[in-house]
């Protein structure tokens, strides 16, 4: 079943946004030099969807202008104006008639960089008429709501958010079969979130699409500010040390000495490359010769240091290490093809893992990186990370 139109609720009041909600409403609230509702009509572009269909109420009429003067091809875009006073069950519910059999449902402010294509395409291989994109949550970013089950069913669905021990959130990205409203009455204070997907998940019709990318929302004005860092344009990569940078040492050896350091052609120019082009570069790196007591921790950071001293000799830079030292038997969180030292970098420097490259030589980094939807790039032992970084750029811009 092909999913090519998306509908966004965007009719709420904004109140936990005031004052900036008493001029405009939430989804137009300027979000790194563009109002936030653009975010997502760029998103769903880029994933090739056909139509848009915004419900709006509270100043719909700033919705409708903006969507006028809004240049986007190959997409269409209209604005139903709904009452003020209609809750979001309502807006669907009222909204039903133009809505395809199935169709991409969407928060006017949250916003999340998944790629929606893979998420519709496991959406057609399950059979659930509801499928509903769940955040884990690993550093309390929000109050989760959602318990899943082993098969990705949700079997618990917390509209009060109240219940302990919950990991993942409901971030407002769903694939929908229209069967859903079926016997469902109309009432102007009908809530999706609090009447219609509790209802649903009662009766096991709603699955899980899980993702480990971080979501951002204008919900208030402490959300609104990490939006901001989170949309603001910049440019990271993510980079394996030994194997990619410098030559890795036989299995079972590790670079143990500040001498020991040898660089990969093409390496050095690399960074250089990559400086010039606004990018921050960010090492990922196992270092279980740590946990294996063959070399230190302080032995392990002087060499880092020693490499990013060079890096900036060259003129490029090392700008943030992330390092697991855990022997591989301790199965930590961190050691690759685990997703931490990723969500460690996510979580302090606001990442979107959707605008991020990572380039790696072993199937742990290709594994992680699916998990958490980074696109890869392997280098071979004896391949220039010059070409690849060339190359790289040129996609990204």
């Amino acid at each position: 079943m092909a999913i090519n139109q998306a509908v966004i609720l965007a009719g709420g009041l904004g109140k936990r946004l005031r004052p900036i909600t008493n001029k405009i409403p939430k989804p137009l609230v300027d979000v790194c030099g563009k109002p936030f509702l653009q975010h997502i009509i760029e998103q769903l572009k880029n994933n090739k969807l056909k139509e848009i269909i915004i419900l709006a109420g509270y100043k719909s009429n700033l919705i409708i202008d903006f969507v006028k003067k809004l240049k986007v091809s190959k997409i269409k875009i209209k604005v139903l104006d709904q009452p003020i006073n209609f809750n979001t069950g309502a807006r669907l519910l009222k909204a039903l008639p133009l809505l395809n059999k199935n169709f991409l449902l969407l928060y006017g402010d949250n916003y999340c960089g998944i790629d929606i294509k893979k998420m519709i395409k496991r959406y057609n291989k399950q059979t659930k008429p509801l499928q509903l994109l769940a955040y884990e949550d690993l550093f309390n970013f929000s109050k989760p709501n959602l318990e899943i089950d082993k098969d990705s069913n949700i079997i618990f669905y917390d509209k009060e958010r109240k219940k302990k021990n919950l990991k993942h959130v409901d971030v407002g990205y769903m694939c929908v079969d229209k069967i859903i409203f079926k016997n469902i009455f109309f009432s102007e204070n009908l809530s999706f979130s609090k009447d219609i997907l509790p209802n649903l998940t009662q009766f096991k019709k709603v699955s899980a699409y899980k993702t480990f990318n971080q979501y951002c929302s204008v919900g208030n004005l402490k959300r609104l500010s990490h939006a901001r860092k989170m949309l603001k344009k910049k440019k990271f990569i993510f980079l394996d040390r030994d194997g990619v940078l410098n030559k890795k040492p036989k299995k079972g050896y590790y670079v143990s000495n500040t001498n020991q350091i040898v660089w990969k052609v093409g390496s050095l120019n690399a960074l250089k490359i990559l400086k010039k082009n606004g990018f921050k570069t960010i090492i990922v790196s196992n270092q279980a010769g740590i946990g294996r007591g063959i070399v230190s921790k302080k032995m392990v950071s002087k060499i880092n240091i020693k490499m990013s001293d060079q890096a900036k000799k060259a003129g490029g830079s090392i700008d943030h290490i992330y390092i697991c030292p855990h022997h591989w038997e301790d199965n930590c969180f961190c050691r690759k093809p685990m997703p931490g030292l990723f969500l460690f970098a996510q979580k302090k420097l606001a990442l979107d893992f959707s605008k991020i490259f990572y380039i790696g030589d072993q199937k742990s980094d290709m594994d992680v990186a699916e998990k958490l939807d980074i696109e890869y790039v392997n280098i071979e032992v004896n391949e220039s990370l010059n070409k690849k970084i060339i190359k790289l750029i040129r996609q990204y811009d």
